[in-house]
């Protein structure tokens, strides 16, 4: 794999998805973040799990499992906050396994194509290393994904890994999106072929959603 890319720094990041979605919406709901113009939408979860109070490991669990184990609904907006609203924290046994992430990243890689042609975008945030601070783009093949990661998660020590806000095939078949870094998840819009190939597998945990779900829930909301 080429880990070569170029960084190019943008004035107005995102433009053709900004003039197509709800701009009264908020960021925590699909029409927030996505245009209605793919025919399925996903949350793709981040590894979680549970610790294994016998030897202290982590046990990797969906989060459909982990709302079953809590006595909670598994609605479009679920996620380790509805953990934080009825316990009044995260449970102590609920971990986030940041360091399966780069695995999550070889399996997204994997079904959604190495050579598949994207665009990477990023809105910016000072809490990134430097080059990454102001919004950006990086034009290139999937695989370089992990190498991206790698670079925008360094000296990262919150509890989720930061991931590119919008990644789309350049042909717009498919689009993720990420506003929220905290929430553990992508929002993907894509075609039913790709719709297909995600319900048919069960490495990565998903659910699909609907386009004007509140997919996250702000505890404060």
């Amino acid at each position: 794999m080429n880990s070569n890319f170029k960084i190019e720094q943008l004035e107005n990041p995102i433009n053709w998805i900004d003039e197509m979605i709800d701009e009264n919406s908020k960021p925590n709901y699909v029409n927030g973040l996505l245009p209605n113009v793919y025919t399925n939408y996903f949350k793709l979860y981040f590894p979680v799990g549970l610790t294994n109070a016998t030897d202290n490991t982590s046990i990797p669990k969906t989060y459909k499992e982990i709302a079953s184990i809590a006595n909670l609904d598994y609605a479009s907006n679920f996620s380790y906050m509805n953990l934080v609203k009825k316990f009044g924290g995260i449970p102590s046994n609920f971990v986030i396994i940041k360091e399966n992430d780069e695995v999550f990243i070889d399996k997204f890689v994997n079904i959604f194509g190495s050579d598949t042609n994207v665009i990477f975008e990023d809105i910016g945030d000072d809490i990134y290393p430097e080059e990454f601070e102001v919004a950006w783009k990086i034009e290139g093949k999937l695989e370089l994904l992990k190498d991206i990661f790698i670079k925008l998660n360094k000296d990262n020590y919150h509890d989720f890994n930061y991931f590119p806000t919008y990644i789309y095939a350049k042909d717009k078949s498919w689009c993720t999106a990420t506003k929220i870094f905290q929430s553990g998840l992508i929002v993907l819009g894509c075609n039913k072929i790709l719709a297909d190939k995600i319900q048919a597998q069960n490495i990565i945990d998903f659910q699909e959603i609907k386009y004007g779900d509140e997919y996250f829930e702000f505890i404060n909301q």
